[in-house]
């Protein structure tokens, strides 16, 4: 009798890269404006392909601060192969890539922004690689099977500096081989701010996952790709001074060692303790579109004046359109988050999915910057918070579109 999950799975991945061609852009990231000055490591999009001949779906990550959905809808109609809504974009919120949100360009008096920080030349080679990396790991696709892992990763490795020790320390993981054993992606899922080189840092760099892809390829192939978890609020690494700044020669030495023992994490738990995934049901896919009033005055002026990207219809109505999806397969549930949402939001999405392995996928397919519950509207703690917030009104819609596709039939 045929194995069913050999029938229902077929995955494929790539990796391109985007690292801009030359100096002088505008780095995002950081209350300050810089260009970049150099190459400290390169910056990537990669892409895992899934599909169970119903139901295809990719998911991309690329190394930079955020796109908006606008920027996202312009590489899903570049993709062919794919039903448009079901190419899932992420990017790893480096602070250390080129300028793709537009709010860190260049300023009056180190204040008051001029113009938008984005280059047009390299957004569009990040949007046509990024529709190249789907469609070849689109080709690439063959058979295969999936096992999820957990890892606790030790909880000093990164710290909240809101309100210490609440956060995620656990690494969700999930595997993909071919049906002779060789690897095609390793996915993972965990929450740090990639910004430890710190404010005045001119090298364009990946930062800490790097170092992870670097030590899960080199020990079980294939591609690796790297999901941010609830990072806001704000989840940071442990090379940051008590006060909140940054230390560049503590932070040079941590980055690696992070992104290391995250990697050697994600290796030992897959080959300890991996629980191999039936998938009877195949790949199921839901997708959420909705609107939301945009209060913050200070985005609302930066998207009329063209500094960050919006549409019209969304600056006349003074409400912005976003998204979320969720995908499961077996006792995984995948679910997007279209900014950076504060641990507290993380584990209340986890309670909602309410399954063995519910992936909190952040930055996804839109970057809104931090999405807060709405009780820290008015707390003085999360002030810096709140200025780069759309609004308090979005968490808990993104909760209740998240509610109704855990509830309803999939598609």
């Amino acid at each position: 009798m045929a194995d069913p999950e050999v029938q229902t799975l077929l995955a494929g991945a790539a990796c391109r890269d985007i690292t801009p061609a030359q100096n002088g852009l505008w780095l995002a990231g950081h209350d300050r404006t810089r260009k970049s000055r150099g190459i400290r490591d390169p910056l990537c999009v990669r892409t895992l392909y899934l599909s169970d001949g119903r139901v295809a779906v990719s998911l991309s990550c690329l190394d930079l601060v955020g796109l908006r959905k606008i920027h996202v809808d312009q590489i899903r109609r570049r993709v062919t192969s794919v039903p448009p809504e079901r190419n899932l974009i992420f990017t790893t919120h480096t602070h250390d890539a080129p300028d793709t949100i537009g709010y860190w360009g260049p300023r009056l008096a180190g204040v008051f922004p001029l113009r938008t920080g984005i280059d047009p030349a390299y957004l569009e080679r990040v949007q046509s690689e990024t529709a190249a990396c789907i469609e070849e790991a689109r080709e690439g696709a063959v058979p295969a099977r999936v096992a999820a892992a957990c890892a606790e990763a030790p909880a000093d490795l990164t710290r909240n500096v809101r309100r210490p020790g609440f956060k995620e320390d656990r690494v969700l993981i999930l595997h993909f081989r071919d049906l002779e054993g060789r690897t095609i992606a390793t996915a993972s899922n965990y929450p740090c701010h990639p910004e430890m080189l710190g404010h005045d840092n001119l090298e364009v760099s990946a930062e800490f996952p790097t170092d992870l892809h670097r030590v899960v390829e080199a020990r079980l192939g294939g591609v690796s790709v790297f999901f941010q978890q609830a990072l806001g609020g704000m989840v940071t690494g442990g090379a940051a001074r008590d006060d909140g700044s940054f230390d560049r020669r503590r932070g040079e030495p941590f980055i690696r060692f992070l992104g290391e023992t995250l990697g050697t994490l994600i290796v030992e738990a897959l080959e300890g303790q991996a629980e191999p995934l039936r998938l009877p049901e195949g790949i199921r896919f839901q997708r959420r579109e909705f609107r939301f009033p945009l209060e913050n005055r200070k985005l609302r002026l930066a998207a009329r004046l063209g500094l960050i990207p919006a549409h019209p219809e969304e600056l006349q109505a003074g409400a912005l359109t976003t998204e979320t999806s969720l995908l499961e397969f077996g006792p995984v549930r995948l679910v997007t988050v279209p900014g950076e949402a504060l641990p507290e939001l993380g584990f209340h999405i986890q309670a909602i999915l309410n399954c063995r392995y519910p992936f909190v996928l952040c930055l996804g397919c839109d970057e809104l910057g931090y999405i807060l519950p709405a009780r820290y509207r008015k707390d003085p703690a999360y002030r810096y918070e709140n200025s780069m917030s759309a609004g308090p009104e979005l968490a808990d819609i993104l909760l209740e579109h998240i509610r109704q596709m855990t509830r309803r039939e999939a598609m």
